[in-house]
Formats: C-alpha cells, sequence, structure tokens
C-alpha cells in the first residue's frame, strides 16, 4: 500500500494553459501574448515590438547561442534566434526586455529573432536545501496534452486525496504505477500531508543525459528548478517526460513553480562527418 501511495504523486502533473494578451508603450509595442492581429497591425505600422518576461531555457550550440526562451508574466511564451548578440547575451532566469528584430511568427510558442536584449533583474539566488526525487521517461499520452509550449508544468498537493484524484481522473494510475511502482520515494500518507506539501515539475524528457538536476532555489516569487540538458535536438513537447518530486513545508510560501533549462546542443554523427568532409 505504501509503494501505491507513494505512485499517486508523481504524474499528476498536467494541465496548464497559455494566457494572452498585449500593451503599448510610446513608441513600442510590448508583446505580452500571443494575439495575431494585433502583432500584425503592430508590425505593419512599424512600431518597435518588445517583449519582456523571464528567460527559462537557454540553449547553446558550438557557435554560441542557439536560441532562448522567454515566459511572460501572462504566460505567454517565445522563442528568440539570438541574431548578432553575443555569447554571454542571456542566462535563465534573468528577467529581460527583448526588442524583436522584424517581425513575430504567431506560433506556440511565439517565434522573433531578437535585435536587443536589456536585462532587468538578474538571477542571483543561493540554493535551498530541498529534497528533490526523480523519475525519468514517464510515458502517458495526456501528459503531451497538457504540457504547454514552457515545457514544464508545476503542482502543489496539500492532500493524499488531491494526488489520487488526480491521476484516477486522467488515467494516470495504472501507467505510473507500470513505471515507477518499484521506486522508493518516501512514505506519502496522509500524516505525511499532515506536516507537508508534495511539489512536482514535470517537464520534456530530452535523449542522451537527459536533464540533470543543478539545484533548487527559493524566493517570493517563485520555485525554481535548475536543470542541465544536454541533447542532439531541441526538445519542445514530447511523449516522454521527467519528474521531479519535492517534499514541502506548509509555511514555505512563493507564487510559482519555474524549471530553469541550460541546454547544450551536441552535434550528431552525421553533422560530424559532413564538417570533416568539408560539406
Amino acid at each position: 500500500m505504501k509503494i501505491i501511495k507513494t505512485g499517486i504523486i508523481f504524474l499528476f502533473i498536467l494541465a496548464c494553459t497559455v494566457s494572452c494578451g498585449k500593451n503599448e508603450s510610446g513608441n513600442h509595442t510590448d508583446i505580452k501574448g500571443n494575439n495575431d492581429e494585433e502583432i500584425r497591425n503592430s508590425t505593419e505600422e512599424n512600431d518597435d515590438i518588445r517583449i519582456s518576461g523571464k528567460v527559462i531555457t537557454v540553449s547553446h550550440n558550438a557557435d554560441g547561442i542557439a536560441d532562448f526562451t522567454v515566459l511572460t508574466k501572462e504566460n505567454s511564451v517565445c522563442r528568440f534566434t539570438p541574431g548578432s548578440l553575443s555569447e554571454n547575451a542571456v542566462a535563465s532566469g534573468q528577467e529581460v526586455t527583448v526588442t524583436v528584430d522584424g517581425k513575430i511568427s504567431g506560433a506556440d510558442p511565439l517565434q522573433a529573432v531578437a535585435k536587443t536584449v536589456d536585462i532587468t533583474a538578474e538571477f542571483n539566488v543561493i540554493p535551498t536545501d530541498i529534497q528533490v526525487y526523480t523519475i525519468y521517461g514517464i510515458t502517458a499520452s495526456k501528459v503531451a496534452e497538457a504540457l504547454t509550449s514552457s515545457g514544464f508544468n508545476f503542482y502543489r498537493f496539500k492532500s493524499y486525496d488531491e494526488c489520487l484524484e488526480f491521476l484516477q481522473v486522467n488515467d494516470l494510475y495504472a501507467e505510473f504505477t507500470k513505471t515507477v511502482g518499484n521506486t522508493d520515494i518516501s512514505a506519502l500518507t496522509d500524516t505525511y500531508f499532515a506536516e507537508n506539501d508534495l511539489g512536482l515539475f514535470v517537464m520534456n524528457s530530452a535523449e542522451n543525459k537527459g536533464n540533470e538536476l543543478n539545484g533548487v532555489f527559493h524566493r517570493e516569487d517563485g520555485l525554481y528548478l535548475s536543470i542541465t540538458r544536454n541533447s542532439e535536438n531541441t526538445v519542445l513537447v514530447n511523449t516522454k517526460f521527467d519528474a521531479f518530486l519535492l517534499p514541502l513545508s506548509k509555511d514555505i510560501t512563493f507564487e510559482k513553480g519555474y524549471v530553469l533549462t541550460e541546454s547544450y546542443l551536441n552535434p550528431n554523427l552525421g553533422e560530424d562527418q559532413n564538417k570533416k568532409n568539408g560539406e
């Protein structure tokens, strides 16, 4: 029964939607959502377009920054290619305002080229001592439906019944038991929840070394899970997921949960061979 109760906690992760909106200020247009008509109108008027938010992913390749992703306060996501920005132009966790070079593609996530980046707040936080338990390679179709273009979701459960209900409603109980039934995380019982909450990050998985935990950071605006990812491909939304479970004191307060990812894109064997051949 302990294993079953342990299991109920992991895969309750599947539901987060992206909201949209936009504000104009002076001669600039600040995009804080995914409204295609408003984006089209602003670019036709030749206004500078700016997107403000938190850098949640920075992808690196042999040439420097391959791309970076910004999450706005309204939970819209924009993926930037760096243009002529320097290798150290941005880092995950920073608050930035990005001026767009040209237009924005109204996809999900939004796509744009960065002309300039203004860093409005650095991410200078000391890691906190919170135990993290991990489960890699979870497969469940409904997780893919729930994860947004940010590539992660966070949930905070305050009772065992919440975890159990979530798994049952989303048809995840059997898949979860099959995947992690033999993993002894901790005795997650009603007694546990009387003193603690359970935090859970679920994110898209990656091949190769996948998602390697760097640490947990806590401040009033959020709980941050820092990840290093090594992969041959940029991972957006896929069908395998990694879960990170955090026992949380009921006294710990924060607004949201974020995953900060520094991603390193490794060339595949075909690319290496082409370079050797001068192609």
